[in-house]
This record gives C-alpha cells, sequence and structure tokens, in this order.
C-alpha cells in the first residue's frame, strides 16, 4: 500500500489497505459462521475436553495476542487494515480467556457445557465488530464520504466564501482510511474571477483547516453560468 504512484496506477495503492480489511473481516464473519455451528452441535451434544492441556495452549496464547495488541492498538485509527487485524487479535484474545475460564471450570465441575456457551458468546463479539469493519470498507469502496464529514456542511463552507455564489458537482470520498478526496465546481462573482487563485487557495485552506481534506480538485465558473452545462467550454 505504500508503494508510490506511477503512470498506471495514479492513486498509489492505498486502496489495498481497504481490501485487506475487507477480507480480514470477511473472513472473520465465516469463522464465526463456523465455529457458532460447531458450538451449537457441542451444546447439544456435550463432548469430554482434555482440559489441561487446553489450559497451558490458551495460556501461552493469551500472553501473545496481548504482546501483539500492544504493539499495533496506537495505529487503529490510521488505517482500516490494521483495525481489522487488530480485531482478529482481540478475538484470538477473547478465545483465550474464554477457553481459560472454560478450561478451569470443566476441571472443577466437569461441565463440559460451558465450552460451547462461551464460544457461542465470543462468536457474537467478534461477529459484531467484523460486521461493522465490513460495513465501513464496503462504504470507502462503493465511494462513500468519509465518516465525519457532513456534505452539506462542505457545501455551505464553500459558499460562504468570498466572492463564492455557488457550489455544485460536489464529491467527497476516501481512497482509504487516512486520505480523503474532494472535486468541485465553484460558481464565482466577476471580483472573484480576477482574482482566481485567491479563491482556490482560502478554499482549499478552509477545506485542510475545518475538514482535514487534503486532496481537493476545484473549478471555478463565472457567476453568469446558470448551471455547469452552460460553463462546459470555460
Amino acid at each position: 500500500a505504500m508503494r508510490p504512484p506511477s503512470d498506471r496506477h495514479t492513486f498509489g495503492f492505498h486502496r489495498l489497505e481497504i481490501f485487506a480489511a475487507a477480507f480480514n473481516s470477511g473472513s472473520l464473519l465465516v469463522i464465526c459462521v463456523w465455529l457458532a455451528w460447531e458450538a451449537i452441535e457441542r451444546l447439544l451434544h456435550p463432548q469430554p475436553i482434555l482440559a489441561k492441556e487446553m489450559l497451558a495452549i490458551a495460556s501461552f496464547g493469551l500472553v501473545a495476542n496481548i504482546f501483539v495488541i500492544f504493539l499495533l492498538h496506537s495505529h487503529m485509527s490510521q488505517s482500516l487494515n490494521v483495525k481489522s487485524a487488530v480485531l482478529h487479535v482481540i478475538g484470538d484474545t477473547a478465545s483465550s480467556v474464554g477457553v481459560i475460564v472454560a478450561g478451569v471450570t470443566m476441571a472443577l465441575t466437569g461441565w463440559f457445557w460451558v465450552d460451547p456457551v462461551l464460544s457461542l458468546l465470543i462468536t457474537a463479539t467478534i461477529g459484531y465488530h467484523a460486521l461493522k469493519v465490513a460495513k465501513e470498507a464496503a462504504h470507502i469502496l462503493l465511494e462513500g464520504v468519509p465518516y465525519g464529514v457532513d456534505t452539506q456542511s462542505v457545501r455551505d463552507a464553500l459558499s460562504s466564501l468570498p466572492n463564492v455564489r455557488q457550489v455544485h458537482d460536489l464529491h467527497i470520498w476516501s481512497l482509504c482510511s487516512s486520505c480523503r478526496y474532494l472535486s468541485a465546481h465553484l460558481v464565482v462573482d466577476e471580483e472573484g474571477m480576477r482574482d482566481v487563485n485567491s479563491v482556490l487557495s482560502s478554499a482549499q485552506e478552509m477545506l485542510r483547516h475545518q475538514f482535514h481534506i487534503y486532496h481537493a480538485t476545484l473549478q471555478v465558473e463565472p457567476s453568469e453560468c446558470s448551471s455547469h452545462y452552460l460553463c462546459e467550454n470555460h
């Protein structure tokens, strides 16, 4: 994803982050369905468990997963892919805790039904968060407006700039978790047409500071054009 843009891929490979997140969340959902099926089978037909061996493996996995969460947690807000990876690890961590609790309980009481019940609870938690990541990845792939950005607020902010009379053909989307893009047509008055660079500079600065949009493509049109169809030759 960090490879630079090229003549063939002018946006670079940032979108690979979203594809990876979609794959991670999708695989988690498939695994959740499989685990739920297995848990229901074991709930209906309880089976003896090797509790001591299960405790040893779960304890080792818990330590490893806590270490990985510690390494990745601070990067969750920067990358949807890292967020989905951390969800994988959190799921493993929760599973390890559940397995330890279940192992101790079964070793002391012989209640083998505890294992599938905890499995269902863990699966439901993982599935809920995986579904949220999958929804966010799909939203980005469908060129949806980034979360936390209100289209009408952006339109109003652009329209309120000096010499800007109207905003149309406004599009806002995300290339990846941290890259917001915008394109729009600004209809400006006669004074604005005499100093187009000032209008564009003000718009770019406002978008950066107010909406954290650092990649904006703006087209300026004279106010005497009533619609973009009449402005195609400008």
